[in-house]
């Protein structure tokens, strides 16, 4: 991931290892691999994220998962926001699963930074 991380993620990563790597197989085995956990956050400051950890389906499309983002982030309706994992931004066409299995970290969490941008004005 980026050097700077957002303050969130660089606070969850800062756990152990090996309790970050309990976590997601807990959730993998409670979810019988069906779904995926992952740890959100903003670069920017100037808005706030109400939530910051997911569990989603393996199937949902990113486009959707955006979209239920939306409703967790203090922005405006002109305000564009980005999805970047590892610092790359994601396709809203594929799906988690195949989010997840390109771009999981090495504790099995996928982490996803958001950035937003003034697109209708």
């Amino acid at each position: 991931m980026n050097k700077e991380l957002p303050k969130f993620i660089k606070e969850f990563q800062q756990r152990p290892l090996d309790a970050r790597l309990k976590d997601a197989h807990k959730i993998k085995v409670k979810y019988n691999n069906e779904r995926i956990p992952i740890i959100v956050d903003a670069i920017e400051t100037d808005f706030k994220i109400n939530k910051n950890k997911y569990l989603v389906p393996i199937n949902l499309k990113m486009s959707e998962f955006m979209y239920i983002l939306r409703r967790h982030i203090n922005i405006l309706e002109e305000e564009c926001i980005f999805i970047l994992c590892n610092n790359k931004l994601v396709n809203m066409l594929s799906t988690m699963y195949e989010l997840y299995s390109q771009e999981k970290d090495n504790d099995n969490f996928l982490y996803l930074v958001i950035t937003k941008e003034n697109a209708f004005g």
